[in-house]
């Protein structure tokens, strides 16, 4: 891959990065030049060419590492950025908990941007950004969700009792996605600290670079914000983000709080759900679960 891409490079070393469990991404170590960082799509070949399309239609708001080749055509299909410089958010924000204010806010000015992307439909995007099987509003591919989750391993990991009050609580809740403005908006789909590069320099802090945008389709931008709030953030943070996004541009509507952690739930009981027995992150979705629908059982 590397000979396709800089025919004339010599490979120094390599390794592995942290990030997605899905696809391969790995940094690359020439004997000269810059570092490189390699990127292979082996969940969804088809998520390179709608990474591509992707990155030319986001505005200059949102840092996007470099790209230096793309081979969508590729069994399989993989492709080559430059290394950015950074660390990712939740280790910055543990490390530096007093930045968490600069840290909200340069995130909630580039969610907002990404956010201000609107696309043709509701629903899944194909390599052109078009909708090709659009959804029949907000509303009903989320219960259709809930319902498949909840009927099958998610429901059986939740327990009896759990599984009762999450049923009742996201009935009560899915009416608040009747109200919200259904235009069809960019959605990161992923958007969690581990997918954001933020870098210190002279000017302050800086959001380097969004990462990781396999999972990106056309739906209310709440689901993205419920991931980046999904745990708790050091003091400062959430409000300035809110501040940001909304000065940029982004709308939170009334009880938008509530919202954010019904959509969020979907993504919750999805890990709950998958294969195989992952009991960390199971553990932690269960808390994180009983915490939303069943608060009082903690």
């Amino acid at each position: 891959m590397l000979a396709l891409a800089a025919p004339a490079a010599r490979l120094a070393g390599w390794a592995p990065l942290a990030g997605g469990l899905a696809n391969t991404t790995c940094r690359l170590d020439l004997e000269r030049g810059e570092p490189l960082v390699l990127r292979v799509y082996r969940r969804d070949p088809t998520a390179c060419a709608r990474e591509l399309s992707l990155f030319g239609r986001l505005p200059a708001e949102v840092p996007l590492p470099p790209l230096r080749y793309a081979a969508p055509e590729h069994d399989p299909p993989f492709a080559v950025f430059a290394l950015v410089p950074g660390q990712r958010l939740e280790l910055a924000l543990r490390d530096a908990p007093a930045a968490a204010p600069a840290l909200g806010a340069v995130v909630g000015r580039a969610l907002a941007a990404i956010h201000g992307v609107r696309l043709p439909a509701l629903g899944f995007l194909d390599a052109a950004l078009e909708v090709p099987e659009p959804f029949a509003g907000l509303r009903p591919p989320v219960a259709g969700y809930f319902a498949q989750l909840l009927g099958g391993r998610a429901g059986e990991r939740l327990g009896e009792a759990l599984l009762g009050r999450a049923r009742d609580w996201i009935s009560a809740e899915l009416p608040r996605l009747d109200a919200l403005d259904p235009s069809p908006r960019l959605c990161h789909s992923d958007f969690k600290p581990t997918n954001l590069l933020v870098d210190h320099g002279s000017d302050g802090w800086r959001l380097t670079a969004v990462l990781d945008w396999e999972f990106s389709f056309a739906f209310t931008p709440l689901g993205d914000v419920g991931q980046l709030l999904r745990h708790p953030t050091p003091p400062g943070f959430e409000q300035a983000f809110v501040t940001a996004y909304r000065a940029a541009g982004g709308e939170l509507p009334p009880g938008w709080r509530t919202t954010v952690r019904l959509l969020d739930l979907l993504n919750l009981l999805g890990f709950l759900d998958g294969e195989p027995e992952r009991p960390n992150v199971q553990r932690t979705c269960l808390a994180l679960i009983q915490q939303t629908v069943a608060p009082d059982l903690a």
